[in-house]
């Protein structure tokens, strides 16, 4: 076996490759040959990485390695999956000076942040990322514990948060001094156990939100919740001045966008879609401001819309009595995935993983047209 260089590569995802030596040994025995001779030099690869998967024994190895911190100066996005321990190994964070982007996908972390991993010595390197994607995790109740206490600027640069099919996922954005004041796109799929999104406490922080979603998540019964240190008898002002999409899709339970007494205000609202959710009866319980013309969609076709003008509450109400919002949406059964048309990764992969082939294009976001050969 010849050990590769590939000087060009950008992205690497090796899973299952139990024979696969990934190390960063290149010493020589006595008669001047590799004594384990790896598939590719570390420190020829790493160097130019921008993107990585890893499964949990790749981070164990790496973790426990003593590899110079330059080597993953390049990296920007990282990708775990199959890591058989509770939470997230923060210390994994401290090889990474420059990672934006973090996916985590068929873990059985039951919390991603814990205290007992030393988040505050941590928080510094976690406050760079700016995506954070979070893919079957199936004992994943919540980000942190509530009674934990997390710095408040762990997610000061974070503008994209995706929660897809956590099935025993309880919280997505727990009640906390922790601020989300650059988060701008929300999306939660197929967490079915999920009954609500938001404590009132941090919806008050998302001031660049752009967009808000929920798909099929059938125990959701309203999208933003009262905070319990708030006062019941105190009106509230929650604005969202940059939201100009919300969609709420397949949603069993849900009976409002918010019972709670307050003042919302969406004044950058353009389109609201509402399909699958039979027992939304009205969008809020107190005070409502939307532009004087709101695109209010019921269906997926152009004909299944209405206009509401600042009667937001009176549509929903409308479409609730003619039985319009009953139903489903075309993406209750199956997500969607990106495509891969630039594609310049190398996948390792046995017989039984060729669907993380599939991931590796959602991950990265492109397009799977100049793919030419796959091998096994």
């Amino acid at each position: 076996m010849h050990t590769s260089e590939w000087p060009a590569l950008k992205n690497l995802v090796a899973c299952n490759c139990d024979k696969i030596t990934l190390s960063q040994n290149d010493e020589n025995d006595q008669f001047g040959v590799p004594a384990q001779q790896p598939l590719f030099s570390f420190k020829k690869i790493l160097p130019n990485l921008e993107g990585l998967a890893l499964s949990g024994k790749d981070i164990t190895m790496i973790l426990q390695d003593d590899f110079p911190q330059h080597l993953f100066g390049s990296l920007k996005r990282l990708r775990v999956g199959d890591d058989d321990l509770a939470c997230f190994p923060l210390g994994l964070l401290e090889k990474f000076h420059n990672l934006e982007f973090l996916f985590l996908s068929d873990c059985s972390y039951e919390v991603v942040f814990s205290n007992e991993g030393y988040l505050e010595t941590h928080a510094r390197k976690l406050a760079l990322i700016k995506r954070l994607d979070l893919t079957r995790l199936n004992h994943l109740q919540q980000l942190w514990k509530h009674d934990s206490k997390q710095p408040d600027f762990i997610f000061q640069h974070l503008e994209i948060l995706r929660a897809y099919h956590c099935q025993n996922l309880l919280s997505l954005l727990p009640s906390s001094s922790v601020s989300f004041r650059n988060l701008t796109r929300l999306q939660a799929f197929a967490c079915k156990k999920l009954m609500n999104l938001l404590i009132s406490s941090t919806a008050k922080t998302l001031d660049r939100l752009v967009s808000l979603r929920v798909f099929g998540c059938p125990a959701m019964t309203e999208i933003i919740i009262s905070d319990e240190d708030e006062t019941a008898n105190l009106k509230e002002e929650i604005v969202f001045s940059k939201l100009s999409a919300l969609s709420l899709f397949d949603l069993d339970s849900l009976t409002s966008f918010s019972s709670g007494n307050y003042a919302f205000k969406l004044p950058s609202l353009q389109d609201l879609w509402v399909i699958g959710c039979p027992k939304m009866k009205i969008f809020t319980k107190g005070e409502l401001s939307t532009p004087l013309r709101l695109n209010v969609w019921y269906g997926m076709s152009d004909d299944k819309l209405r206009w509401s003008n600042n009667d937001l509450n009176t549509i929903i109400q409308q479409l609730h009595q003619e039985k319009l919002l009953e139903g489903s949406s075309p993406y209750s059964s199956h997500q969607r995935f990106g495509s891969c048309s630039d594609l310049s990764s190398v996948s390792f992969c046995d017989h039984r993983n060729v669907f993380k082939v599939a991931l590796l294009c959602s991950l990265w976001n492109k397009s799977c047209a100049s793919v030419e050969k796959l091998t096994c």
